[in-house]
This record gives structure tokens, C-alpha cells and sequence, in this order.
């Protein structure tokens, strides 16, 4: 599933054919505050120099907070393309593995809201389409007799193939998916997931056959 490439530059980050991240921010010019305005300092009255000096405060700190976004998101990256390895070599959404921003956070030793608020609306370029990062955020679904795990997104993409291949006048029950899956998953998942895809329950999917 990817997303469009027509997407704002500065809200993307690039994975390049190397492995590579690349975020167009890390290119912005260095900003720093003109030390020459502080040579200027002892010319002011108390009031005045008050002022220039909570103003050059105000922008250290915006410089600091600029520096300190783009690392964050340039880190959170790296983190998750490394942890979906195996989707970036095939880009197979089975080999998406479930992630949350909770581990992503304990790898970056950072603060799960500060992961939150780094992918928000921020996209990922990748050789072989566009993604939103929040795409690699997926729950798991746990099959306790083969002892795996197994993102939702994976589970939603099985059930919306088994859907499309099944014989339109006799269309499956949520059972019989659950069946076809050979996974320990309630009926009352598929049910939900199915819903989640717009996909109508078998009744409403059957096709009946029109005589000539």
C-alpha cells in the first residue's frame, strides 16, 4: 500500500537505493544568531538591552529546537527502516512485522509522545513508492499454536485476497476465513477487520446467477 509521491518535499524523508536515510531538512542552512548585534549590547538603555537580550534567547533556542526536530526524525527513521528490514527487501506487506512506537522509542531513548509527534504527517520516499511512517506502526496478532506473530496490516491484506478470489455465488463466512487462515484468530477479529477493509458480510457479497 503506498501512498501518492505528490506529497509536500519538506514533509518527506528519502530511503535511498543504498539503505540510506536522507531528510531534505538536513540541508537547510545552518542558522546562528549574528554576534555582532551583541557588541552593540552596552550601547542600549537597561530596557532596550533587556529586549535584545530575550529576543537572542528566543532564537537560540528556536535554532536548538529546529537542530534538535530534524535528528529526532532523522533517528526515528534509521530506527524504522532497520526494525522492517525485511519489508524493504521485498515490500510485501507480510513481511511487515508489528511495530510500536514504544520500541522505537526505547531504541531512540526517547520519549514515546516525542516518536508520536516526529512521524506526524511525515512520509516516506522509497525506491519502490511513498509511504506514510505511520504505516509501520501495526499491532500483532499472535498464533499461539505456531508461536509467531504477525502484523494486522498483514492479517487485513490476507483476508481482502481470500475475498477476491472466492467464488462470487457462494462467498465464505468470517468462519471459513478463519479457517483458510490456519491462524488463532477469533471470528469476531475477521469480522472487524473485514469491516475496517468496507468489505460486506458474505450475504451481502453473494452473486446470484440471472437465467436467459
Amino acid at each position: 500500500v503506498s501512498q501518492s509521491r505528490y506529497l509536500p518535499k519538506d514533509a518527506e524523508i528519502f530511503l535511498l537505493d543504498d539503505g540510506t536515510i536522507e531528510i531534505p531538512g538536513d540541508k537547510l542552512p545552518v542558522f546562528k544568531i549574528n554576534d555582532k548585534v551583541l557588541n552593540f549590547l552596552h550601547t542600549l538603555n537597561p530596557a532596550d538591552r533587556e529586549y535584545v537580550r530575550e529576543k537572542v534567547k528566543a532564537g537560540k533556542f528556536l535554532i536548538r529546537s529546529i537542530m534538535q526536530r530534524q535528528s529526532t526524525l532523522h533517528k526515528v527513521s534509521v530506527a524504522i527502516v532497520n526494525f522492517q528490514k525485511a519489508f524493504f527487501q521485498s515490500y510485501n506487506i507480510h513481511d511487515l512485522k508489528p511495530l510500536t512506537m514504544a520500541q522505537i522509542a526505547l531504541e531512540c531513548e526517547i520519549h514515546e509522545t516525542t516518536v508520536s509527534r516526529a512521524v506526524n504527517n511525515k512520509y516516506l520516499s522509497t525506491p519502490k513508492g511513498t509511504y506514510e511512517l505511520r504505516f509501520f506502526f501495526t499491532g500483532a496478532i499472535v498464533n499461539h499454536e505456531q508461536n509467531t506473530m504477525q502484523s494486522n496490516l498483514s492479517i487485513k491484506n490476507q483476508i481482502a485476497e481470500i475475498i477476491s478470489r472466492e467464488d462470487k455465488s457462494r462467498p465464505l463466512s468470517d468462519e471459513d476465513i478463519v479457517s483458510l487462515l490456519k491462524n488463532s484468530i477469533a471470528r469476531r477479529t475477521i469480522a472487524k477487520y473485514r469491516a475496517e477493509l468496507g468489505i460486506q458480510p458474505s450475504h451481502l457479497r453473494k452473486v446470484y446467477a440471472t437465467s436467459k
